[in-house]
């Protein structure tokens, strides 16, 4: 049976949501109908786990200004590619010189280039052709010398040629962790180059007919994106006097290294980018999770205490770190919201060590533990996103498999008036 807020059939790459791939993302009429419910005569909301933007663009549809956190570099950058207002004239004049000038440029030495990426020769020449590198190089010394035009426009060519980078590398297909395709060590990485410019071309076209017709484009509601880590600060910056009227997000499900893997899914144009050269462990370890407590301790919810129980030690101490951080970054979200605000959030309920964890439950009570009511029922949508794993080996031997994450569980509370 077909829930309310499932939206089977729905084009989920309008307005700018298609500008980029990233792994997890709400789905956007999710986050519109929340606005819609929630938002009406609101100034202010909060996304505290931005991602690549879909509230923040859902918000600037709604004509709301929005404050978007997230501490992975290439997801602010998305973020702002598809919340900036951009002149159209100019931006298409700047695509059409873009394509003409790396039409004719001749690609710069394959030393120079490797020198750029911010890879070691050994790493690149494992996950690139040579040719492939040099293009890549070639193309961001062309966005970057492009000094007659808007930044924000320099922005929208480097999240383009971003989403192409994974195409062009031996990557497998449909994963977010980094694994190279199958049979890459007996291969001659350079016989799998495939040319970027017409990718690059086709998707800086299509990215352009995105912002001509997404009128919100226009809007002066203001869209602003920090690097603040929701579990480590509690006093948010530029957070308005009386806090935020709204909030609209979907948090990670779970660890980094067992979930969806967000600092794998962008290490690569991390790097290329110049956003982030450390390893992707490096930025995983600042994710919820990330940093594993020496002991298992109690969380105060029965349930979610009682699964980590039952959990052999490892699986106990990932868990357990996730969920106090995530108890923490609820605490600090929850104290940065007006008297009378609402929080809406999107989870998922994933099985591991063997135990489904309860994460819509333990969600609500968290907010509960911080002077929030519950507004109506918690509500459920089927995933149809294909990329999102159904089920998983726990043991992570062959045929031992449990079901995941198939349904999304939406939670709404309100915060008491003090």
């Amino acid at each position: 049976m077909l829930s309310a807020w499932d939206f089977i059939g729905k084009d989920t790459n309008e307005l700018t949501h298609g500008f980029h791939l990233y792994p997890g993302v709400m789905n956007p009429f999710v986050a519109r109908k929340l606005i819609s419910m929630f938002g009406e005569n609101h100034e202010t909301l909060l996304d505290p786990f931005c991602g690549s933007g879909t509230t923040l663009v859902e918000a600037k549809n709604a004509g709301i200004s929005a404050d978007g956190f997230d501490i992975n570099p290439i997801a602010r950058l998305i973020s702002r590619a598809k919340t900036n207002s951009y002149n159209i004239e100019n931006l298409s004049g700047f695509v059409e010189s873009l394509i003409e000038r790396i039409h004719s440029k001749q690609l710069v030495k394959l030393s120079e280039a490797t020198h750029n990426s911010g890879f070691s020769d050994k790493t690149i020449q494992t996950w690139f052709p040579n040719k492939t590198v040099q293009e890549i190089s070639t193309y961001l010394r062309e966005i970057e010398e492009s000094e007659n035009y808007d930044e924000n426009f320099h922005i929208f060519a480097k999240v383009t040629l971003s989403d192409c980078l994974r195409s062009v590398s031996i990557q497998r297909k449909n994963e977010w962790k980094n694994y190279r395709k199958a049979g890459w060590r007996d291969e001659n990485i350079n016989a799998n180059y495939q040319p970027l410019l017409p990718l690059f071309k086709d998707r800086l076209i299509s990215n352009l007919r995105r912002v001509e017709k997404t009128q919100f484009m226009h809007f002066d509601n203001e869209v602003r994106i920090f690097d603040t880590n929701s579990v480590r600060v509690r006093d948010f910056p530029n957070s308005p006097e009386n806090g935020y009227e709204l909030v609209v997000t979907s948090p990670p499900y779970g660890d980094s290294r067992t979930t969806v893997a967000y600092a794998e899914f962008s290490w690569l144009t991390n790097v290329w980018l110049g956003l982030d050269e450390r390893p992707p462990g490096n930025l995983g370890k600042e994710m919820m999770g990330g940093v594993l407590c020496p002991r298992v301790a109690k969380l105060g919810h029965r349930m979610i205490d009682s699964a980590i129980s039952k959990m052999e030690p490892g699986n106990a101490t990932k868990n357990f770190s996730f969920y106090r951080d995530y108890l923490q970054s609820i605490s600090n979200v929850a104290a940065n919201v007006s008297p009378g605000g609402t929080v809406c959030y999107v989870v998922g309920n994933r099985t591991s060590g063997g135990k489904v964890m309860r994460m819509d439950l333990f969600t609500r009570w968290a907010f509960e533990q911080n002077d929030f009511e519950r507004i109506g029922a918690i509500k459920s949508r089927k995933i149809t996103n294909s990329r999102m794993p159904r089920k998983t080996s726990p043991s992570g031997k062959k045929g031992d498999s449990v079901s995941t994450m198939n349904y999304e569980y939406i939670i709404t509370c309100k915060k008491k008036n003090q």
